[in-house]
């Protein structure tokens, strides 16, 4: 009735009610037909009009079966007034079923509980009752703090109706229908015969007859229908409501709008957003950010009219003759403690980790149950019971669910405490053939000499007064540190090594960099590691110490894993070095840009190596260099109309021998 008196004010006319009940309050029969709402009292509607549109409805009488037709193109359906009692019903409350009302109310608190009903909840359905409500529970909670509340006066709501006492009609009887179609869930198409049938067939719970028919599965959740298909499966088994009840109450109440999925890879504002402690610095000197999993990422900092091309190919070149620091700081980061920490770690890692020494530094490899490389990164010994492991960005998630696993229930009997540190830290990379002389600007040439911090060595120092950890890790293939401080205090150690580099003529690289600098050393990440390769595939079986036990030992030597014909990591050259090779091209033997279907593998990472002045790439190929190495195949790219020949190479194009990281 104030749907209908709000419509009217906006200009809608021609409105009719048709109410199942046979008496209403008169104030609001008076105030409707005052307005001009035509008001039928006893009715439902038994039939709509139109095709492709509402033209009309058939108006039934229900206790005579009398018939009237009124023109109509909208159709508003009331359901009663359901109050929201799920909060009430996650403490363990069952709803009860209220005849007067028409609708399922919230079940009272035990005795003791630390909280109590107010409002529609216990059947306040007007405004004014509700607010009355609200003011005396907020009053008894006060008292019962022991605070002095007297009870105050409420104005009075103007307009405020009271819809009075509800009919139970759920369903128009079927003598009305002419096509006996009564439809309960608007959105699944559930009928009110379709619950009736779930009975017929042994579903007599709600919880059984939701899953049989779907009624308020929809969008909806049941908001529309549930009450109404309850109160029919009731009748069907000739029981009241409250014996048969209603379904459980799950949180959460409030669904995810579809909206917010159609918009999720369109508008940052809908995206979970996680920042590096540097972030304003990377906005503020020019950086470009990128989405690295629910990061955002430094991906390259442009000068003057660079484009990433050129700004990422410069930024990999100084980092490789001069000295670079990058933000690393959306690394996975896992404080592993406790008396059983370096077996959990060997369980974990496919390689030993329990003979790392105190201040020493291990790449280390994880497996998955099925064989299938999961992860990798670096394992640092801070204690005899103490370690400090890294993960990639898109993984740390996944390891961190995986390790407690292993600790809850495969392995409970392990004393042994996970901690997930990433956003504790902020982490610097600082590459470069020049980058102890950096450290010894700040810390002191002595400290971080080849001596006292010697490669996979670990150190604690403190720079611009800040503590800060040291692991002397490369991920450049160049001499290199990665340097973790307090995320707040992250800027302040940053921006010290920028001041500490100045005469080795430091600059900033970004992800994209980052990128090439490993594609050059042959270094597999998320491209390689893509949830479908093995140690052997990545060219790490060396890794794998069989002489002790861990997560993915057995199933990594299915025989379809280590055939010959699985493909392995390779380098990539093009014979014409400014041919641009890129990721994604299918590699065959012909000639033939046509023919591509009998593929021996694929180019899974590929870039311009400033070093070389060439692009050079990574793939994986069946045979590997076994079978390849210093022969030609071609790489077929029919999306970028590209096919041209390569030559397969070492992965590593440059310093193989890793004399540079030792340095």
């Amino acid at each position: 009735y104030a749907l209908a008196q709000e419509l009217v004010s906006y200009g809608i006319r021609d409105i009719t009610i048709a109410d199942s009940r046979r008496e209403v309050k008169a104030d609001l029969i008076s105030a409707a037909r005052d307005r001009g709402i035509g008001v039928y009292l006893g009715h439902g509607i038994a039939k709509t009009h139109g095709r492709l549109g509402v033209t009309g409805a058939s108006l039934v009488e229900l206790r005579t079966g009398h018939r009237r037709t009124v023109k109509c193109d909208v159709i508003g359906l009331s359901g009663g007034w359901s109050p929201t009692i799920h909060l009430a019903s996650h403490r363990g409350t069952k709803p009860q079923w209220s005849q007067a009302h028409a609708a399922f109310m919230a079940g009272q608190p035990t005795p003791g509980a630390d909280w109590t009903l107010t409002g529609a909840v216990q059947g306040g359905q007007s405004l004014q009752r509700t607010l009355m409500h609200g003011g005396q529970a907020g009053a008894t909670a006060a008292r019962a703090l022991g605070f002095d509340a007297p009870p105050s006066a409420l104005a009075r709501v103007e307009g405020d109706q009271d819809p009075g006492a509800q009919s139970l009609f759920f369903a128009m009887p079927a003598a009305y229908l002419r096509r006996r179609k009564a439809f309960v869930d608007f959105q699944h198409d559930v009928l009110a015969k379709d619950v009736k049938q779930a009975v017929q067939e042994g579903f007599l719970s709600p919880e059984h007859m939701k899953r049989y028919t779907t009624l308020g599965m929809a969008t909806d959740q049941g908001k529309l229908s549930n009450s109404l298909g309850q109160a029919l499966l009731a009748q069907a088994q000739g029981r009241s409501i409250t014996e048969v009840g209603t379904t459980t109450y799950r949180p959460p109440y409030t669904p995810v709008t579809l909206g917010a999925f159609a918009e999720a890879n369109s508008a940052e504002k809908w995206i979970p957003e996680r920042r590096s402690p540097l972030r304003d610095w990377h906005v503020a000197n020019g950086g470009t950010l990128i989405e690295a999993a629910d990061w955002r990422r430094a991906w390259f900092y442009p000068k003057g009219i660079e484009d990433l091309t050129y700004a990422s190919r410069r930024e990999a070149f100084h980092v490789r003759q001069h000295v670079g620091l990058s933000d690393v700081s959306t690394l996975g980061k896992i404080e592993v403690q406790g008396p059983d920490a370096a077996r959990l770690l060997d369980l974990v890692y496919a390689n030993r980790m329990s003979t790392l020494k105190v201040g020493k530094s291990r790449y280390g490899l994880m497996l998955r149950e099925d064989g299938i490389v999961l992860d990798d990164g670096t394992a640092s010994r801070l204690g005899e019971d103490h370690f400090f492991i890294t993960t990639t960005t898109l993984e740390a998630p996944h390891v961190m669910a995986h390790m407690e696993h292993l600790v809850q229930v495969e392995f409970p009997e392990l004393e042994v405490h996970l901690t997930s540190v990433t956003d504790l830290w902020a982490s610097l990379a600082l590459a470069g053939p020049k980058s102890r002389s950096v450290l010894a600007n700040l810390l002191g040439a002595d400290q971080v000499s080849n001596e006292a911090l010697p490669y996979m060595g670990f150190m604690e120092a403190e720079a611009a007064g800040v503590p800060i950890r040291i692991h002397r890790i490369s991920f450049s293939g160049e001499l290199a540190y990665e340097i973790y401080a307090p995320a707040r205090a992250g800027i302040t150690v940053w921006q010290a090594l920028l001041a500490a580099g100045q005469k080795q003529q430091i600059d900033v690289y970004g992800l994209e960099a980052l990128d090439l600098l490993r594609i050059e050393k042959g270094f597999p990440t998320g491209n390689e590691i893509d949830g479908r390769t093995t140690a052997r595939m990545l060219g790490l079986a060396g890794m794998l110490k069989d002489s002790k036990d861990y997560i993915g030992r057995r199933l990594k030597d299915r025989q379809a894993m280590t055939a010959a014909k699985v493909p392995t990591l390779v380098g990539l050259r093009p014979l014409v070095p400014d041919q641009p090779l890129r990721g994604g091209g299918q590699l065959v033997r012909e000639k033939d840009p046509q023919d591509v279907h009998d593929a021996l593998g694929y180019v899974s990472s590929a870039g311009y190596s400033t070093t070389l002045g060439m692009y050079v790439g990574l793939g994986l190929l069946r045979g590997g260099l076994d079978a390849w190495e210093g022969k030609s195949l071609f790489v077929a790219d029919p999306v970028r109309g590209q096919h041209f020949e390569v030559r397969v190479v070492q992965p590593s194009h440059v310093d193989p021998a890793g004399e540079r990281v030792r340095g």
